[in-house]
């Protein structure tokens, strides 16, 4: 009959369930980052949209907390429903957890609620939302000359982002999709008129 060490099983033990919740720390990290990258460009370009008649909406008496304040408001409902699934993907997600060698040695394997842990997580990811809400609000409720400021300021402080898939969202969530707009007017050419110059008869 074998004898085991309890001390060296264990150590072996401990070893692999903290490479596994190493990596499953990492995948948990990338997924988050992705989202907040993808989401929260959306939202921000939702919330900026009111930038496009700020100015209009100034001239009838709104002051910018105002603009601010009917921004933000559509995405109340957005920032309540992401707290709630975030609470209860967490609570069915548990069903699944432990993965691995701690699955096999975990005596009390199912669903797991745990309202410390799934209620912060919630917050934090409503703070999240929020927070690109109220960014994309404030930049779209400044005056032009100041948004285009704030905008390139933010741009500049940001710099060379890597993966470029990443600094490339970020910078097409704060240009706000501008740039066409901004091109510098001059003659433009009909396709109608002719090449040469043309006189007519009083002029001759």
């Amino acid at each position: 009959m074998p004898v085991l060490d309890l001390q060296v099983t264990a150590r072996r033990v401990t070893a692999t369930t903290e490479v596994e919740q190493a990596i499953l720390a990492l995948l948990a990290s990338i997924i988050t980052l992705t989202g907040l990258v993808f989401v929260g460009q959306a939202l921000t370009r939702s919330a900026s949209a009111i930038g496009a008649d700020a100015n209009a909406l100034r001239a009838l008496g709104m002051t910018r907390h105002d603009l601010m304040v009917a921004a933000a408001r559509p995405h109340l409902l957005t920032v309540g429903v992401a707290a709630v699934t975030t609470f209860a993907t967490a609570a069915v997600a548990s069903r699944w957890f432990p993965v691995g060698l701690a699955a096999r040695v975990d005596p009390d394997r199912g669903i797991q609620i745990d309202s410390l842990l799934f209620g912060g997580t919630a917050l934090v990811t409503a703070a999240l939302i929020a927070g690109a809400v109220v960014l994309g609000s404030w930049l779209a409720a400044a005056p032009e000359l100041q948004r285009g400021r704030a905008r390139v300021s933010l741009l500049s402080r940001l710099g060379p982002l890597r993966p470029v898939a990443v600094g490339v969202g970020m910078r097409m969530a704060l240009e706000g999709g501008r740039r066409m707009n901004g091109a510098a007017p001059g003659p433009r050419c009909s396709a109608l008129s002719p090449p040469w110059p043309v006189w007519s008869r009083s002029s001759r």
